[in-house]
């Protein structure tokens, strides 16, 4: 692969994935519910708090494997394997064609 399609798949990569935890974020806050609630049970303490340990612990793996391929990604080469130019846009046409249908799926679910 030579570099001009590398630094475009990189680009095209990193807006996908933007975009990808711009909508989750979305979903997140969409259902949120209103805080109308004085207290919440133990149960749901618990699960807050699980959640909370969870994203501390896996979110700078996840997010930091995304940015070292974004911006230094021979950093992290020796995770990688080649691929043909043909297959990696397929993909990548793939994953954008994933974006509507997602939005469709959520809104067609409501808060379920």
């Amino acid at each position: 692969m030579n570099v001009t399609n590398e630094l475009l798949f990189r680009v095209i990569f990193s807006s996908l994935w933007l975009i990808f935890i711009a909508h989750l974020a979305w979903v997140r806050y969409s259902l949120r519910e209103p805080k109308s609630e004085p207290s919440i049970g133990q149960t749901a303490r618990h699960e807050r708090q699980l959640h909370i340990v969870a994203l501390a612990l896996f979110a700078p793996f996840w997010f930091g494997g995304i940015m070292l391929y974004a911006i230094l990604p021979s950093w992290i080469m020796f995770l990688s394997f080649p691929l043909p130019d043909w297959f990696r846009l397929i993909m990548v046409g793939v994953a954008a064609l994933r974006i509507p249908f997602t939005l469709w799926g959520y809104r067609t679910l409501g808060k379920n």
